[in-house]
């Protein structure tokens, strides 16, 4: 398939614009991939400090009850209730008020509960005397720790009970339970960082990602903790998300992109906490997580406008300056091809393409030259009283002169093509042909008198001559031929020769005669 030069120029553009456009993408995707994956990693790097802080925060509250449960006035005091000796009561009410609470800030309240599954002493002196069964605070047995997560717990607020067996000092056995109540917001300072603040540390784990949150989620698919998006949240919003049922089901972990109980879609990842069936969740929003991605995406869009520009600038330029100037000396030979050899095109600049143009121009006025001298040439070709023809280097004719027709009674349209033997008369010697050509392809004139035969069957006489065309190297391309008819020219000669005979013989008659 031929193509135009501007066809050519706009697949010059699509050739270079392409690749960029395929970079862009292959590194779009890249870059994507890599963000993502470092988003992920990033995510899942914070879920494991918020993990470790929980778990943290619980082992400490696990560490305070046994040590609560371990103090041996707390022990005595209980017994003595067990015993019946209601005056223990008051003493060990506020011994748990002003030696035990100010150890711990988180603490909420604490209660001693007795085997009749009574509140024997606490910090809420109202509870005192309620009943309360102990059967749950003992699922991990009589000498280990329990938590306890309560939608209503003591208090009547969402709180995580935290328990320990009270045994007898001296017999060991089991006389009770202690209670530590945690609201369940202090797992919001966890998911905040004040917990850590509160340690000592500073750790700014959220960073500065507005649409970033971080959250719990128990084995009912509640929130524990505050929504930023969503007002009493705790124990309230569902959130049945992938990562939730991923970690209530089976246990697994996640790092992925999902929808979230906002219906926002998010990048996060999960964390299983088994011994409290809970899912603790790290999201950042999509948008914003990909937001170095769109503005990247920008960037090179706007290199790729700008890159585009500049294309289309260049183009625009070549088409201007080299295709338009092309196709106008295209558009001129077309013009000289049909014969209009005056043609000239205009010369704009002085760069390569200006002087492919004054040249062409120079062509043009040496082919009109050129022209104007063949055309006087075929002229007196066409004029000439001699017949005149040129044969190719085989001798097979190529052109004749309106004389040739004229004289010989071959077209010209007859005798292009034939070899100039269809004039033999066959009364020449081969040898004299083999002279002609011996002389003529040694690049010389041959000059001979032959008596030819026109196409009628008439004879006439000619004295001829051929010479060799030659090209710029010198060699012979051509033969041309010139004929001058001398057939009148011949009978005269034989007339003046047969009158110059009979005077002779009639001379010589006359002689005899008079001798006689």
């Amino acid at each position: 398939m031929r193509l135009s030069l501007l066809q050519k120029a706009i697949l010059a553009v699509i050739v270079i614009l392409l690749p960029i456009f395929i970079t862009f993408l292959i590194t779009y995707h890249l870059n994507k991939t890599q963000i993502r994956q470092g988003i992920l990693e990033d995510l899942t790097f914070i879920a494991e400090g918020y993990e470790g802080q929980i778990y943290q925060f619980l082992e400490m509250s696990k560490r305070r009850v046994s040590d609560f449960s371990s103090d041996g006035f707390i022990r005595d005091q209980l017994k003595k209730i067990s015993q019946g000796q209601k005056s223990a009561v008051e003493p060990l009410n506020q011994h748990l008020i002003k030696n035990k609470m100010p150890l711990d800030k988180s603490i909420q309240a604490i209660y001693i509960i007795s085997l009749n599954n009574r509140v024997a002493a606490s910090t809420d002196p109202f509870s005192v005397g309620k009943y309360t069964s102990i059967e749950h605070f003992l699922k991990s047995g009589k000498t280990g720790q329990t938590i306890i997560e309560s939608g209503a717990g003591f208090t009547g607020l969402p709180e995580l009970e935290i328990s320990a067996p009270i045994t007898d000092r001296i017999t060991g056995k089991l006389i009770g339970i202690i209670v530590n109540t945690v609201q369940l917001s202090e797992l919001n300072k966890i998911m905040s960082g004040d917990f850590a603040v509160e340690l000592g540390a500073n750790p700014q784990i959220r960073g500065k990602r507005k649409g970033m949150e971080a959250y719990l989620v128990n084995k009912d698919k509640l929130m524990l903790t505050e929504s930023k998006s969503v007002k009493d949240a705790t124990l309230n919003q569902i959130v049945d998300t992938a990562p939730v049922r991923a970690c209530l089901e089976s246990n697994t972990e996640t790092t992925s992109s999902y929808g979230n109980y906002r219906g926002i879609r998010v990048i996060g990842a999960s964390m299983c906490i088994p011994s409290l069936k809970w899912v603790l969740l790290v999201e950042v929003d999509e948008d914003e997580a990909l937001m170095p991605l769109a503005q990247m995406r920008q960037g090179v869009w706007i290199t790729g406008v700008i890159v585009a520009g500049l294309v289309g600038i260049l183009f625009v330029f070549y088409i201007r300056k080299v295709v338009t100037p092309i196709h106008v000396m295209s558009m001129a030979a077309g013009e000289i091809a049909d014969g209009n050899y005056s043609v000239s095109i205009p010369i704009r600049s002085h760069d390569e393409v200006g002087a492919l143009s004054e040249s062409f121009n120079k062509m043009a006025r040496d082919i009109e030259h050129k022209t104007a001298e063949l055309k006087k040439l075929a002229f007196a070709l066409e004029q000439s009283i001699n017949i005149v023809f040129l044969t190719d280097i085989k001798g097979n004719i190529e052109y004749v002169n309106p004389m040739f027709e004229q004289i010989t009674g071959w077209s010209k349209q007859e005798a292009v093509g034939q070899n100039p033997r269809i004039l033999a008369s066959g009364e020449t010697a081969k040898a004299e042909y083999d002279e002609l050509w011996k002389t003529i392809l040694a690049g010389k004139t041959h000059r001979y008198t032959f008596k030819n035969k026109k196409k009628n069957g008439q004879y006439y006489w000619a004295t001829a001559q051929i010479a060799p065309i030659k090209d710029e190297r010198g060699e012979i391309i051509q033969f041309l031929a010139m004929q001058e008819d001398i057939t009148e020219k011949k009978k005269a000669e034989e007339r003046a020769e047969y009158l110059a005979h009979y005077d002779e013989m009639t001379g010589l008659y006359n002689r005899v005669r008079f001798m006689e």
